[in-house]
């Protein structure tokens, strides 16, 4: 979550990747990122949970 904060592309796509791996939920992760949105705003909220589903997809395929 310090990562979406920051607002660090690459490194939001390998820890989510990561994250995944490790047995997390696409969903407990989003749902993670969206615990930050009055503290972060919408864009990083939003554009983080792209990012996460985009990495559950791509792990999928």
């Amino acid at each position: 979550m310090a990562l979406i904060t920051l607002n660090v592309d690459f490194q939001i796509n390998a820890h989510a990747r990561g994250s995944l791996k490790a047995g997390n939920s696409e969903s407990t992760l989003i749902w993670s990122a969206i615990q930050l949105l009055p503290y972060v705003g919408f864009p990083l909220v939003i554009n983080s949970v792209t990012k996460i589903h985009a990495a559950a997809k791509k792990l999928s395929e």
